[in-house]
């Protein structure tokens, strides 16, 4: 397979990302890998990270992309490897070549399961038609920042950046205690909002989406969602979602395991609940929300 018009979807983590990139594999003419882009192209964990990550820093002479960190990168400042002089920079060959053959692994077509290689339930893509395919990838939190990396190895590419409510990401990452503090939360959504719309002014194909959006009217957003990447809607009866978590009718969060389903395409609509955001803004305390707002900035969060 070659990545012709590849789709790049970035977005936060638990901020709509999964329904997003599911719509979209579950195009025909669409396949996705199951790992997200830092782990197709850098592994789950490697043994000695901070070790690996510097020396992918100075073999690639760009930052590291790390998806937890606060502006995207393992070094913040250090020399010629400042993110704040990326964006003068190109990316040298190792690293063309790097990413070029993570790529090409992740996407043979494989027996192990780490790709969805149903077109429509119970019918398998065929060699011939897997080759023909786009593929859609998944870029969480910091690795928004290889998307210029990929635009200039891509041309044709798609990117969409799919934005959420600020407020409701902060009752996420406080309930989950992957950050303690509003506030840097604050300070990480501010550069992330802003990167994304630096992207749309600076860079072809780029289109920013709300997830609130699809909350409150999914049949305009998955619509135009198909026009921003050019495939035919109609040619994708039925749509694969995997089940989560949830907010159950008392508000209350219920964890959910389960894997892929196929569902009728319009039936989807029956599993988005347009009140989600406004349940997780009132579990939000006043102290985290002001916190949040004075990082971030109120214009921010209406991105």
């Amino acid at each position: 397979m070659t990545l012709t018009a590849p789709i790049f979807l970035s977005a936060f983590s638990r901020g709509g990302s999964n329904i997003v990139w599911n719509l979209l594999a579950s195009h025909p003419k669409i396949v996705s890998p199951r790992m997200e882009t830092h782990e197709v192209l850098f592994g789950k964990g490697p043994r000695f990270p901070k070790l690996r990550h510097f020396a992918l820093d100075v073999r690639f002479g760009a930052p590291y992309i790390h998806p937890e960190k606060v502006d995207g990168h393992w070094f913040k400042n250090i020399g010629r490897l400042s993110p704040n002089t990326y964006g003068n920079r190109n990316i040298n060959a190792a690293y063309r070549t790097y990413i070029a053959r993570c790529f090409a692994n992740i996407l043979e077509m494989p027996t192990d399961g780490s790709l969805h290689l149903e077109k429509q339930p119970g019918k398998p893509y065929t060699a011939e038609e897997w080759r023909r395919c786009r593929v859609v990838f998944k870029s969480i939190n910091g690795t928004l920042w290889l998307n210029r990396v990929f635009q200039e190895m891509y041309p044709d590419a798609v990117f969409i950046n799919l934005t959420r409510d600020g407020l409701a990401l902060t009752e996420s990452r406080i309930r989950r205690s992957t950050y303690q503090s509003a506030a840097k939360f604050g300070a990480v959504y501010q550069r992330m909002t802003a990167e994304m719309k630096r992207q749309a002014e600076t860079l072809p194909n780029v289109h920013i989406l709300k997830f609130e959006d699809l909350l409150q009217d999914p049949v305009r957003f998955v619509e135009n969602l198909f026009d921003i990447v050019g495939e035919n809607l109609c040619e994708m009866p039925s749509i694969r979602l995997r089940a989560k978590g949830h907010y159950n009718a008392a508000g209350d969060y219920v964890r959910s395991e389960g894997s892929h389903v196929w569902l009728d395409r319009s039936k989807i609509f029956d599993h988005v609940n347009p009140e989600i955001t406004q349940k997780q803004l009132e579990k939000l305390s006043d102290s985290d929300r002001a916190a949040f707002l004075d990082a971030a900035g109120s214009r921010t969060n209406k991105i």
